[in-house]
């Protein structure tokens, strides 16, 4: 996470790929709709806040998750899932097993892609 959004080159990289005619089109009505179908997406990110441990209202701050899952969805990407290692900032004595945690998430993910 880069202050609460994506990257600037993963940011510059969905602005390539996200092409009419290509990864989407627009029906008769304008509509947009996407082309990539049976498509999965793994999306890893690291922060040293916590956005997304399920008891506060924080995860509305990650900006870039959000962004992410909308324009994957508007190519066509239903299968979206988030693998967040959070809180290395926040609580720097247990970072290795926030990304131990992460670790293992995205083995288990992995193995299901």
């Amino acid at each position: 996470m880069y202050n609460l959004f994506i990257s600037a080159e993963m940011k510059s990289y969905i602005d390539i790929v996200m092409q009419a005619h290509a990864t989407f089109h627009y029906d008769e009505t304008g509509k947009t709709v996407g082309d990539l179908h049976n498509k999965k997406i793994i999306h890893l990110q690291s922060s040293g806040g916590i956005y997304h441990n399920g008891d506060t209202n924080e995860h509305v701050e990650d900006l870039g998750d959000k962004y992410l899952r909308m324009m994957l969805n508007l190519m066509g990407i239903k299968d979206y899932q988030g693998i967040f290692a959070e809180g290395m900032d926040h609580d720097p004595m247990h970072a290795v097993e926030i990304l131990d945690q992460a670790y293992a998430k995205a083995e288990m993910a992995g193995k299901e892609f």
